[in-house]
């Protein structure tokens, strides 16, 4: 019976040590709590087979807090405020390299990007414009290249869409998953950019568990 007891708290000790080693990382040993201020999905939502998987999110909540997110000289204006990353763009291909960050593929076939694009004479876009979401991984390290991305079309008429982005079915998101680079419209000069969220998220479409604030 000691020696049960004695494995049992070693066990746990274990486990208390791994969790240390993720700060601000939800537990894959129990379900993830909201952070103040976010918010949870209505009852009846159905929750993914892996919903303890750990959340991996930028909600940018707190002004000024870019949240390790940089732009490169085709963005100005940046700022982090109500909300939301914004920038404006001044160069055929705007982006920002997002921080550092470990998450295993497998538990996250999608990124979801909640944005809106807006030229600053007001004008929708009349012509086909694309985003691209990049990634650096264990298995593909370095800098960001043309084969480890995905890209979508956007639509620039002021207003919120959820981009996403399916992942899982690019044969390059695997292992490891430590950086990723999002760029917002390309060769499209005086746009003004403002992102909700980026999330890499359990499973795709309406019916998972968010932990993210949607915005009006």
């Amino acid at each position: 019976m000691k020696r049960a007891l004695a494995i049992a708290r070693k066990h746990l000790c274990v486990l208390l040590a791994l969790a240390a080693l993720s700060p601000g990382v939800a537990s894959a040993a129990a379900p993830a709590v909201p952070p103040a201020g976010k918010t949870v999905p209505p009852a009846g939502k159905t929750a993914p087979a892996n919903t303890n998987a750990p959340v991996v999110e930028w909600t940018f909540d707190r002004a000024g807090d870019f949240q390790g997110w940089q732009p490169n000289g085709h963005l100005t204006n940046n700022v982090v405020a109500d909300g939301t990353l914004a920038g404006l763009t001044r160069g055929d291909d705007p982006f920002w390299m997002g921080p550092a960050f470990q998450a295993q593929a497998s538990n996250f076939p999608c990124v979801v990007v909640r944005m809106k694009l807006q030229r600053t004479e007001g004008k929708p876009f009349t012509d086909q414009q694309t985003a691209q979401l990049f990634w650096i991984s264990s298995t593909f390290p370095g800098s960001y290249g043309e084969e480890a991305n995905l890209t979508l079309d956007v639509i620039g008429d002021g207003q919120w869409h959820d981009y996403t982005f399916m992942v899982g079915e690019h044969k390059l998101w695997k292992d490891t998953i430590t950086s990723l680079r999002f760029d917002p419209c390309w060769g499209v000069t005086d746009v003004q950019v403002t992102i909700d969220f980026v999330c890499l998220q359990t499973v795709p479409g309406k019916d998972y568990i968010t932990v993210f604030q949607n915005k009006s």
